[in-house]
């Protein structure tokens, strides 16, 4: 994983990430040219460090990661546009929580204000046509911003946001 890190040379922005791993999931800010990964690089399913103009997407495979990184923008006639909402209501020990169902995001160093919650991100999804069927099919995925519910979007800088 981390040479896939390495090779990959991401813009000096703040970015985003959201890394998926065997025992958590955590929602943290990434700066460009450090290390400062708050989790176990052994331990990642898949790690997604975006911003607006990029996204570095990183999964297990098996036994080896694979990566690809998507920093050009998409044909916006192509692109579905979704804006989840995350799990978490309620903020506990630096987690966002589901109350009552077990659920948790773990907060890296950036703690949203509680007025915020719940949090969403924007996915842009990448679609075509199948020539043959006229099917529309989607080939990709990025992950562009985190926002807040009401959909305003917290840029990366922000590390301990007092109000939105």
């Amino acid at each position: 994983m981390k040479t896939i890190l390495e090779k990959q040379k991401l813009n000096e922005k703040p970015h985003w990430y959201i890394a998926w791993l065997t025992n958590q999931v955590i929602l943290g800010i990434w700066e460009t040219g450090k290390d400062n990964a708050e989790f176990d690089y052994n331990l990642v399913l898949q790690l997604r460090i975006f911003n607006a103009e990029e996204e570095l997407f990183i999964w297990k495979n098996g036994g080896e990661y694979l990566g690809r990184l998507v920093n050009t923008q998409w044909n916006k006639d192509n692109v579905f546009i979704q804006l989840p909402f995350m799990w978490g209501t309620k903020i506990k020990d630096n987690k966002l929580r589901e109350p009552d169902l077990g659920l948790e995001i773990k907060l890296g160093a950036w703690v949203p204000p509680s007025n915020g919650l719940p949090l969403r991100y924007r996915v842009e999804n990448l679609f075509s046509y199948d020539d043959k069927s006229g099917n529309l099919v989607f080939t990709d995925a990025r992950l562009t911003h985190i926002m807040d519910k009401q959909g305003e979007i917290i840029a990366p800088e922000v590390k301990n946001a007092q109000n939105l």
